[in-house]
Parts: structure tokens; C-alpha cells; sequence
């Protein structure tokens, strides 16, 4: 009946009334889908609070019960979650206008503002691209649009750099100084197209054709729209009964 809400407390009451009696698995479980109907029922900072309990017992959780379906499932879904928070701060990291005195003095600027923006985004890639390891490709393929996407924030961050001001009546300073961006920022475009593509090349293999596939399609349809046409969105199936000429549908 859709009721998220009383699904929420439901799955939240079960560890406390069934818990002993029960699998692990299934106490894990109900602690998955509890933060699942937290999140639908729009309560996200509950479901990360869920999340974080799930995560947080991670290490002592039994290796029998991480690697099955609930453990894979449950483990990507909250770490894909957690890194929510991470991802947006990564987003926020913008080059700001400074004065600058000439092209390479300019460069210098943009180079020092850009320290953080690339730590950062190895860092968040490099989280998002391990979440494969809880062995689910639902959530694999999640992670490696995301840790292609930080490849593409950190080009557009380099593209929408404003011009410092001390080079604005300079056209031959200017045309250096985003020659310079371009040259940085090009190479990282065909990194993340080449991510894009080998995320899309995982959930065809995977047979995962959700949400997150059709996102990659996309993204791959601005940068080569004549291998990637028009994206035709196809009624969602468990990943398992997606038949070949369904994943390739939107092809």
C-alpha cells in the first residue's frame, strides 16, 4: 500500500521483538529495509542514521552474512548513501575569482585553487569506485557513475573558472590563461568518458539495468550522440530477470 511511514516502524520494531529468535541475516535485513521506507517516506537524515549503524557494525558482522544477497545489498546501498554528504562538500569546491597580475601569475592561482578540488576528488572517486566490494552491482555501477561524474565536476570546475580581473583588458593574457585550463582539463574529460563507458560496459555484463545505468546512457549520449541515441526508459525488473535484449534496448 505504498505506506512507508508504518513499513518504517514495522521493519524498525522487528530486530526488538524477533531479534534473538532470528538470523542474522534477517535481523540484518529488517535493518536495511528500515532505512529503505525511512528513505521513502522522505525521513533521509533516519535512514542515515540507520545507514551509519549498519556501516558502523560492519567489521563485526559475520563474513557469511556480508556476502549474501541482504549483506551485498544492504552494505552498498548504505555506503552509496553515506558518501552523500561527502560528494555534495566535493560539488561546493569552486575556483574563486582572484586578482591576478598576469596569465601565469593567474595560473598559479587557479593552480593553488585547484589543489584541494583534485585531492578531494581522488578521494571521493576512490570511495565511491570501492563500494564493488560489498558485491553489489546495483550499487557498484552507482559508484562508478559517481567516481566518473567527479572526474567531469572537476572539469567543469576548470571551465567555469572566472577571468581574473587583472586580464580582462588583456585578450592575449586571457587567451593563455584558458588555453592553460583547457590543456588541464581536457585530458581528465576523456578519463571520465572513458569511466562512463566502462560503468556502462559493467552493468550490461552485470545484466544491471536500473536508474543509475540510464544516468550513464545519458551522460554519454551529450558526449558521442552517434553512438549513443535516443534513451528509451524501460519498466524497472530485479537485475536478475533483465533478459540481454532488454539491457541493450536503450543501445
Amino acid at each position: 500500500k505504498e505506506d512507508w511511514k508504518r513499513a518504517a516502524a514495522m521493519y524498525g520494531d522487528f530486530e526488538k521483538l524477533h531479534g534473538k529468535n532470528s538470523k542474522p541475516e534477517k535481523v540484518l535485513e529488517s535493518r536495511y529495509k528500515t532505512a529503505l521506507m525511512l528513505q521513502k517516506s522522505g525521513r533521509d537524515k533516519d535512514m542515515l542514521e540507520a545507514c551509519k549503524g549498519i556501516i558502523d557494525g560492519w567489521k563485526k558482522t559475520d563474513a557469511a552474512v556480508k556476502k549474501s544477497d541482504v549483506g551485498s545489498i544492504a552494505g552498498g546501498y548504505c555506503g552509496f548513501h553515506l558518501l552523500e554528504a561527502e560528494w555534495l562538500d566535493y560539488k561546493k569546491i569552486k575556483i574563486e575569482e582572484r586578482v591576478g597580475g598576469n596569465g601565469k601569475k593567474g595560473m598559479k592561482v587557479v593552480a593553488e585553487a585547484l589543489d584541494l578540488k583534485k585531492k578531494k576528488r581522488d578521494e571521493v572517486a576512490k570511495k565511491y569506485f570501492d563500494l564493488k566490494d560489498y558485491g553489489s552491482g546495483e550499487w557498484a555501477v552507482a559508484g562508478l557513475l559517481r567516481a566518473a561524474d567527479s572526474l567531469l565536476d572537476y572539469v567543469a570546475t576548470l571551465r567555469d573558472a572566472p577571468d581574473p580581473a587583472m586580464l580582462r583588458n588583456n585578450p592575449e593574457a586571457l587567451d593563455l590563461f584558458r588555453s592553460e585550463l583547457e590543456n588541464i582539463a581536457f585530458p581528465v574529460e576523456e578519463q571520465g568518458i572513458g569511466a562512463l563507458e566502462a560503468a556502462l560496459e559493467t552493468a550490461f555484463k552485470l545484466g544491471i539495468y536500473s536508474p543509475y545505468t540510464i544516468e550513464i546512457e545519458d551522460r554519454l549520449r551529450k558526449f558521442k550522440p552517434s553512438k549513443f541515441g535516443r534513451i528509451y526508459e524501460l519498466p524497472f525488473f530485479p537485475s536478475t530477470t533483465v533478459s540481454p535484449s532488454a539491457r541493450t534496448a536503450s543501445r
